[in-house]
């Protein structure tokens, strides 16, 4: 079909990050950490190691004891047996492996203003070394734990006057281009979700633009988020995808 290109200006500040997903060719798909997988009869997982040709998968703690080779569990009220911690993790071959849902290829567009990312740190120490403040005074950056500046989770933000110059409201500002084609015939989007893609691309407009914060970003991978998103229930439901 006749080509076109959307463009999108994207502005982020602080912890609120851009997505990009589109649908994939399911014969082109590789699992992504965070994307859901299913292997075996009926047994899913998230996706958490892809290396030298295996996958590591989070498995889900309630499964159908019939169709897991691992053997039976205690019984939940549902009926369903409750998985041993050992068998929580698998390590797959990668053929093993298929995509459980639809197929999402996903782009991260913004990063986050944290006060230990590599950039803002640079920024951070610089004002440090040119005013009268020590590193002790300004940042907080527990092993393990979440950086602070000035007791803020984040380098940037709109308001935070008190902890000025260090943390700033500039957003980081970028243009994205998403090229689509008109969907044909054998091709369009139908009840059941997105077909196949051409060139990586998506059908007509079917991608989404998810924007969130960490209320989002804090207990859902970027293809988690996606992966839902473009689930034939969503765009179904509410026209997520590019309306």
């Amino acid at each position: 079909g006749k080509g076109y290109m959307h463009r999108i200006w994207v502005a982020n500040v602080g912890d609120c990050r851009a997505v990009l997903a589109v649908p994939q060719d399911r014969a082109n798909w590789e699992p992504t950490v965070g994307s859901r997988v299913t292997f075996q009869p009926s047994t899913e997982g998230i996706v958490e190691e892809v290396r030298g040709g295996r996958v590591l998968v989070a498995v889900d703690e309630r499964f159908n004891s019939s169709n897991f080779e691992l053997g039976f569990g205690p019984l939940d009220l549902d009926g369903d047996a409750l998985m041993p911690p050992s068998a929580r993790k698998k390590w797959l071959p990668r053929p093993r492996v298929a995509p459980a849902g639809v197929c999402v290829a996903v782009s991260r567009l913004t990063e986050d203003h944290k006060p230990d990312s590599e950039g803002e740190l640079e920024r951070i120490k610089s004002l440090l070394a040119a005013g009268n403040r020590t590193a002790g005074e300004v940042l907080s950056m527990p092993q393990g734990g979440t950086a602070r500046v000035c007791g803020l989770a984040v380098s940037r933000s709109i308001g935070a006057r008190f902890a000025a110059p260090f943390v700033i409201p500039d957003p980081d500002v970028s243009e994205v281009s998403v090229a689509c084609h008109a969907p044909s015939p054998a091709t369009a989007m139908n009840e059941r979700g997105p077909g196949p893609t051409t060139g990586g691309m998506a059908h007509g407009d079917v991608w989404a633009l998810l924007l969130c914060s960490d209320g989002v970003w804090d207990v859902m991978s970027d293809q988690e988020a996606a992966e839902l998103v473009m689930s034939p229930a969503s765009i179904g439901v509410g026209g997520a995808a590019g309306e």
